[in-house]
């Protein structure tokens, strides 16, 4: 007969009463005896969470390269035994200190690299590799660029991929409007093209983000910091992702 793990630790708990009569003696077992019912009885609700800064969002961080990422590994469940942690990057074991591994640990990643575009950090139970939590990097780098007032610029994301992908280009964290804004956009197989034929500061300075949505690689986001000064007209210019550790 199959009983519902309620059952079973009322079970435990009616037995630690047992052994507490029957271990009273001069070894003092009593105590040993309840730490280890206990856990047998809440082994089950034992559960990892990882916190980050900057935060995650769907089990992603995204920072530019050169920043500092710091992770922590919390045991969300109370246990009356420490419980050694494990971290792995895409499955290597990183060494950790000792006072580093019991109940909480943490892990700085500073600066970051592109070589940790797309890495996988997992924080795990060391005797129990199932109760696992893990978040992802997503590094991208900002290319900083500076035109004349009235000059013509372009800049281009490539986004070949298979399967195809959806490109989504931003200004300022904000849906770019390309009627009022004198935006052109192109796309093809290879890249996606955002060109501007003649800028203005007071409406083209700022961040521009072109964002490819991926059903098999997830988010990718490529920046773009636009500083417009003086007069002067510029040929086309176009800016290429920089080489990414999980390019498309």
């Amino acid at each position: 007969m199959n009983f519902p793990h309620t059952c079973i630790c009322w079970v435990f708990r009616s037995l630690i009463g047992l052994f507490k009569l029957w271990s009273c003696g001069p070894y003092g077992r009593k105590i040993d005896f309840k730490i280890i019912l206990l856990n047998i009885c809440y082994h089950k609700k034992l559960a990892l969470r990882v916190e980050s800064s900057p935060p995650a969002y769907g089990g992603v961080i995204s920072i530019e390269a050169e920043k500092t990422v710091s992770l922590t590994c919390l045991l969300e469940s109370s246990s009356l035994v420490d419980r050694e942690l494990q971290w792995f990057r895409n499955g290597a074991q990183i060494h950790l200190q000792e006072w580093n591994r019991l109940n909480q640990s943490s892990l700085c990643l500073n600066p970051v690299s592109q070589d940790d575009d797309g890495v996988t950090f997992k924080c795990q139970l060391n005797s129990n590799a199932a109760a696992n939590a893990s978040v992802q990097l997503e590094v991208f780098c900002v290319d900083n660029i500076t035109i004349e007032e009235g000059g013509k610029i372009s800049l281009a994301c490539d986004i070949y991929a298979n399967p195809q992908v959806t490109v989504t280009w931003k200004q300022n964290d904000k849906a770019l409007d390309l009627a009022s804004g004198g935006y052109e956009l192109f796309h093809n197989t290879w890249e996606s093209r955002l060109s501007i034929s003649k800028v203005q500061r007071e409406i083209h300075e700022g961040q521009y983000s072109c964002v490819v949505t991926s059903p098999k690689f997830g988010i990718r986001t490529k920046i773009f910091s636009l500083t417009v000064e003086g007069l002067f007209y510029r040929n086309l210019i176009s800016f290429k992702l920089c080489y990414s550790y999980n390019r498309l």
